[in-house]
């Protein structure tokens, strides 16, 4: 088949070396001349390989695994460990089977006889399966370090030779060629041994340092640009636990071929016997990548997240809250939508959907007290300073919405996401676009019967409690006009709060709105002024 000329015209512009080689004019070159074929494949032909893997879904053979994290969270120290475990054919600390093989190590940071060494023998390695690699020649009878991608032909050979199921690099970015912070370069330098790693079925770890940028997802934090990552197929992110100290965390941040596995939990720690580091294992925690980085920021940019967990904490203190008025009670507050998102994933908040009235945040489920371990009933009673931003002068009329409303009739039918619910309600300033708020309005959590993941109910209101004009009252759960059989005066909002935690820990409504009276009535006499109980 001919080319037009126009075609021709613009490959010779665009390849003028091709034609100074092959001459002839427009109309001489065909398809499957000088410029050869495009190569493709049938997808029916192609035969179907299951993913495998050298600790399951967390680093899968003859691919690219990139670990990230800051110096002094044992990254290193892991690596050795998973270097021992594969040496020696021991199962990895989740319970993952683990085959025995070859290891080869690259590691530019550690010295081999004083650091690296000692720490396989702390974790248990079979030396004999184990190669670190010194240097490469450099012609002039010296070494040097390892480049990649130049270096890949000469890397490739050595897994050959020694026959590795395992390569670890480490750092990487010391190794790698042209400008880790360009795109372009950063997958040129990996894209390499992405290949090789195809070719001989080697799995290959590789280890980064984090950059400056808080506040990124923990996917975004590893050094360099993110084609690197991008190249990779799993990856894990390593942290200190934000509240034990001396506990660091391996997090999955990346997994492309199976779901995320959890993370572990493992402390530094010296062996007695080789006077080195090594991992002790601790366990599966409950911790995501990406609340680690969020929980990792420092300086004003830490402040600033602990002013939002704070306010997120005193928000969702005695139930669900829609998302919506999260939103505007935060933006009443001064606190940034990036800012609440972060502080509500380094809290650990969980998202529900309420059927098809939108999204609900709440405070994750504390774990069950010890069995015989009773606190005061009084111990838990607070005053209402947690309700400052009624003294404080704000809105109170932001803090409600209309009983019984359930979202406007817009919000009907299935969202995919709580985003999409969030952002179709925020760009008037109201969270229910159409509704005004006056004196009869009143604070709501989701709907009463949502089921959470633990069994129980989120959400729920008590029969025989309602919001009234004044607070919170006894009755029908009609509202305003509900008033207390005994003629006790209604709850204060701050009040209902300490009745809700009260019966959210298995007391009754009757004995939760008692004892919080009784205990007010102490602090506060009939008469008293102050702004909470006015």
């Amino acid at each position: 088949m001919t080319m037009r000329d126009d075609e021709v015209d613009r490959i010779r512009r665009k390849f003028p070396e091709m034609f100074a080689e092959i001459g002839g004019g427009p109309g001489d070159i065909s398809i499957s001349g000088g410029l050869g074929k495009i190569d493709d494949v049938c997808a029916e032909d192609v035969s179907v390989t299951a993913v495998e893997w050298l600790w399951h879904r967390r680093v899968p053979k003859g691919k690219v695994t990139m670990f990230d994290g800051d110096p002094d969270v044992g990254k290193s120290a892991v690596t050795v460990d998973i270097a021992a475990r594969k040496s020696a054919g021991r199962a990895f600390p989740d319970g993952a089977p683990c085959e025995a093989g070859n290891v080869l190590i690259a590691n530019v940071e550690d010295d081999a006889g004083d650091t690296i060494v000692p720490r396989l023998k702390a974790a248990g390695a079979d030396l004999t399966r184990v190669f670190i690699i010194a240097g490469v020649p450099d012609g002039k009878g010296g070494t040097r370090l390892l480049d990649l991608p130049e270096d890949i032909p000469l890397l490739e050979a050595k897994a050959k030779e020694r026959n590795a199921a395992l390569l670890i690099i480490d750092p990487v970015m010391t190794m790698l060629g042209g400008d880790a912070n360009k795109d372009q370069d950063a997958r040129k330098a990996l894209t390499p041994l992405k290949s090789m790693a195809e070719r001989t079925g080697v799995a290959v770890v590789c280890v980064r340092h984090l950059n400056k940028s808080v506040g990124l997802k923990a996917i975004q934090r590893g050094g360099g640009n993110m084609g690197l990552i991008g190249v990779a197929r799993a990856g894990a992110y390593f942290a200190e636990h934000p509240n034990e100290a001396g506990l660091r965390i391996m997090a999955p941040h990346k997994s492309n071929l199976a779901e995320k596995p959890p993370s572990l939990a493992y402390r530094i720690v010296t062996s007695a016997v080789h006077d080195t580091a090594r991992i002790e294992w601790k366990g599966v925690v409950d911790l995501d990548a990406n609340s680690l980085a969020s929980s990792g920021a420092s300086g004003d940019a830490r402040s600033v997240l602990d002013d939002a967990a704070e306010f997120l904490r005193e928000e969702l203190s005695a139930d669900p809250i829609w998302v919506k008025q999260i939103f505007k009670d935060a933006r009443d507050a001064g606190i940034a939508e990036i800012t609440l998102r972060r502080a509500k994933d380094a809290l650990g908040v969980k998202a529900e959907k309420q059927g098809v009235e939108g999204w609900a945040w709440r405070l994750p489920t504390p774990p069950p007290r010890p069995e015989g371990d009773h606190e005061h009933p009084h111990d838990n009673v607070e005053h209402l300073d947690h309700v400052d931003h009624l003294q404080n002068g704000r809105d109170t009329e932001s803090l409600y919405i209309k009983e019984g409303d359930q979202g406007d009739q817009g919000d009907q039918g299935d969202h995919g996401n709580e985003d999409d619910h969030v952002h179709d309600h925020l760009q008037n300033g109201s969270p229910f676009p159409g509704e005004d708020f006056d004196s009869t309005l009143h604070r709501q959590g989701p709907s009463k019967g949502t089921e959470d993941k633990g069994g129980g109910e989120v959400g729920s209101q008590p029969d025989n409690l309602a919001f009234g004009d004044g607070g919170f009252a006894p009755g029908s759960g009609k509202g305003g006009d509900d008033v207390a059989k005994n003629g006790s005066r209604r709850l204060t909002p701050g009040e209902a709060r300490d009745v809700q935690r009260r019966m959210s820990q298995g007391m009754s409504a009757d004995m939760a709105r008692a004892e919080v009276l009784a205990t007010r009535t102490k602090d506060h006499p009939p008469d008293c002024p102050c702004e909470v109980c006015a």
